[in-house]
């Protein structure tokens, strides 16, 4: 386990604490298990022995959705015939416009017509309505049930845990990409400077000093943006991470540790302020609009970004654009971390956005309850997912001659911009839990090098393996909710200054007490309090 250094000495059982900077032992966060290929079996059948000419007796699965398209998908849609079909269950969907989901959500749950599905869409556990409507008893906690069926049982530890309630599971997450960050840097830069793609600390400082000092013109290594926020993906929490710093907290001697508590944050924030003064970040860094991050890269001033890798991908897009050429890989390049004397490690998303919920004002028995999740765990098999998120295969895509996905183009116009748009919004309905790929459009033959990397980024064991959790993600501390945006400020200012060179470490040491004084200590008390009981 890893073993983080702190900064400060926590014991909540003296009333005075002083700032140490002594070396502590404890343990660390969970890393992500890596999702595996799903097969049939368990205790329930794989949603493909569903009968596929009968349905079942049961009553349809009543179901509430957003909606992303102006129109939403018809009853009779390809999609849902070939879903009932494979499950045995018919589906009542109510599908409502994305814009006003939130609001209705709020009154269906006050009504009286609760539908057995709701999609809570964002953080659930971070929604006042849904968090107030679990600890009234408002939906099911299906944590006696989920073994019971071979793909939803197959849902990652990891990110069951952050999507679940203070350690319960009161939904089905839906699953997205828990590899998403990347550092995305100029290709045609280190071919000109004979580099490789840098792995550690040290080939990635070497690389910013040579991109400032050899490349023509006014050049430097990387650009960030102001960043509204703290422990959101921003580039100065990917670079904790990679130095050994918690995902925004860690367990150590059974307490939780705030990230900037630790010496890996310190030592993270340092080398940034190192880049800073040697002029290997943008001047502008503190001040500049997000609008603008793209530009310096794109305009040959700025050699990286930190960012998620649909950025790599945009800017791959735009270079392609603006030479004309098949392909921008020629000028960008991916890699998911560099590792550091401290760790080799990667920051991960929480893994879900939303979840699938199942109300008790509606589902009012167990025998219900086990029909309503056997139909959510047919969703889960790999042909259901992929209908709900590419379509019928030989009806919206097929396998080309290079044995790769490859949509199928309606000739009517309309037709097509509504097959999108239903397959868009079924896509909010899946869960894809079970850790089944989607075909993608190229394979090793014919992607480009830039798609290869991002590939072996998002899908890759190695960075699934290092992924670092953030291990107190689904607790809810009162005093955070109250007090949450006070404290964050404090931190967020903290290594603002401390990064541009406004003050030294004792002065970061400073403000790391008076965030404690200033409410930090009874969020930390009731994290720990919190995590235990859920163990």
């Amino acid at each position: 386990m890893k073993k983080w250094k702190k900064i400060l000495a926590l014991s909540f059982g003296i009333a005075a604490l002083g700032l140490l900077l002594t070396a502590c032992g404890g343990e660390g966060g969970t890393t992500a298990d890596t999702p595996t290929e799903a097969t049939a079996g368990g205790n329930e059948p794989a949603a493909t022995q569903a009968p596929s000419d009968t349905l079942t007796d049961s009553a349809p699965i009543r179901i509430m959705a957003p909606v992303l398209a102006e129109v939403a998908p018809e009853d009779d849609s390809v999609l849902q015939q070939r879903i009932e079909e494979l499950t045995g269950f018919e589906m009542d969907i109510t599908w409502i416009p994305n814009s006003a989901y939130g609001d209705r959500l709020s009154l269906v749950l006050a009504g009286d017509d609760v539908p057995e599905v709701l999609i809570v869409p964002g953080v659930p556990n971070n929604d006042p309505v849904i968090v107030s409507g679990v600890s009234h008893g408002a939906f099911w906690n299906l944590d006696p049930y989920i073994d019971q069926f071979n793909y939803l049982s197959m849902m990652n530890p990891g990110i069951r845990m952050n999507a679940s309630f203070n350690g319960d599971t009161y939904g089905i997450y839906r699953s997205r990409d828990l590899i998403r960050a990347s550092i995305n840097i100029r290709r045609d830069w280190l071919d000109e400077l004979g580099l490789d793609l840098p792995t550690t600390l040290e080939e990635f400082t070497d690389m910013c000093f040579a991109f400032r000092d050899e490349i023509e013109g006014d050049t430097y290594c990387l650009t960030i943006p102001q960043w509204g926020g703290k422990n959101n993906h921003g580039p100065l929490d990917i670079i904790a991470v990679m130095f050994g710093a918690p995902n925004r907290t860690a367990i150590v001697d059974g307490e939780v540790v705030f990230d900037f508590m630790t010496e890996e944050y310190i030592e993270a924030m340092e080398w940034v302020r190192m880049l800073v003064e040697e002029g290997l970040i943008n001047s502008d860094f503190v001040t500049m609009p997000t609008d603008d991050w793209n530009n310096d890269f794109m305009n040959d001033r700025a050699g990286a970004i930190m960012d998620m890798q649909s950025r790599g991908m945009s800017l791959s897009n735009l270079m392609r654009d603006r030479h004309e050429a098949e392909d921008g890989s020629a000028w960008v390049a991916m890699i998911g971390n560099f590792a550091t004397p401290n760790a080799d490690a990667i920051l991960p998303t929480t893994g879900f956005n939303g979840g699938i919920m199942i109300p008790t004002a509606s589902v009012q028995t167990e025998e219900r309850l086990l029909e309503v999740l056997t139909f959510l765990n047919y969703l889960n098999s790999e042909e259901i997912h992929t209908i709900m998120n590419l379509g019928v295969e030989d009806v919206h895509w097929y396998w080309n001659e290079d044995g790769v996905f490859e949509r199928i183009v309606n000739p009517d116009e309309a037709v097509d911009r509504q097959d999108i748009a239903t397959i868009a919004s079924f896509a909010q309905i899946g869960m894809g839990v079970s850790g089944f790929v989607l075909p993608a459009p190229f394979n090793e033959e014919t992607g480009t090098p830039l798609e290869l990397e991002r590939v072996a980024i998002r899908d890759g064991e190695r960075y699934h393996n290092i992924a670092v959790f953030n291990p107190t993600q689904a607790f809810v501390s009162e005093t955070a909710t109250l007090r949450g945006a006070i404290l964050d400020d404090i931190m967020l200012d903290a290594r603002i200054q401390f990064v541009a060179g406004q003050i030294d470490r004792a002065g970061f040491e400073a403000e790391v007490q008076r965030w404690l004084d200033s409410g930090g200590y009874t969020v930390i008390q009731e994290l720990t309090e919190l995590y235990h009981a859920a163990q």
